[in-house]
């Protein structure tokens, strides 16, 4: 699974849940020399297209004494693939196909699990009859109008905005709002001046008057009156 297919299958709104096996046995006790004898490179190459096709599966391979196990397992797993169900089922096929070209096996597909979308959730189970390998549904939920809100992209939607609303409120504070507090605290403090100024102002002239009479008394005193003719 790609990096992208990871992302974007964290957003997906179908839910899966898988287990089961295809189990690969001799026909006849007398066949049971086809198990060590099978050509695993073909079914391996079948099980990496599956692994590539579907990232999320979880495949092991197990050898008995007379009989090979193929297990699938996962576990509410968020997938982008609406019918994965009908996907599955093909490519669970074509592995099945490719085993019985040797007509001394035999094949027992046994899988089963849950898949949720929006609209309901289901019940499933793969069985197969020879190279007939089909799905039943066996159990179907359907949900209500409102589980289309539920979705992840709606709940990361709502996270990006919080998050976006805190960062522009600090960067806001930041630069701007900082700013224009000690632009408004310097204003004030002009306006304090001009009032205080103005609050002070007839004491200076108050003040001002009396500097100018003691100067007059002084040229007064120092500049006698010129003598009358």
């Amino acid at each position: 699974m790609s990096f992208f297919d990871f992302v974007t299958s964290q957003f997906a709104d179908n839910i899966l849940t898988l287990s089961g096996e295809i189990i690969i046995t001799p026909k006849t006790t007398s066949d049971k020399d086809e198990i060590a004898e099978f050509d695993m490179a073909v079914l391996n190459r079948k099980l990496d297209e599956i692994r590539h096709k579907f990232g999320f599966l979880r495949i092991n391979v197990i050898h008995g004494l007379l009989e090979i196990n193929v297990k699938f397992f996962c576990s509410n797993a968020r997938i982008n693939q609406g019918n994965f169900l009908e996907e599955y089922n093909e490519y669970l096929k074509n592995v099945v196909m490719d085993i019985l070209q040797n007509n001394k096996l035999f094949v027992r597909v046994n899988v089963f699990g849950k898949f949720e979308t929006l609209k309901k959730i289901s019940e499933y189970r793969y069985l197969n009859k020879g190279k007939d390998v089909r799905f039943a549904i066996t159990d179907e939920i359907y949900k209500g109008s409102s589980a289309k809100f539920m979705r992840p992209i709606f709940y990361f939607i709502v996270l990006l905005i919080v998050v976006c609303s805190y960062f522009g409120y600090q960067g806001y504070q930041y630069f701007f709002a900082d700013k224009n507090k000690a632009k408004v605290e310097q204003n004030d403090a002009n306006d304090a001046n001009v009032e205080k100024k103005k609050e002070n102002e007839p004491e200076l002239k108050e003040k001002d008057k009396e500097v100018k009479e003691k100067d007059k008394e002084i040229m007064e005193k120092e500049i006698p009156p010129a003598n009358k003719m």
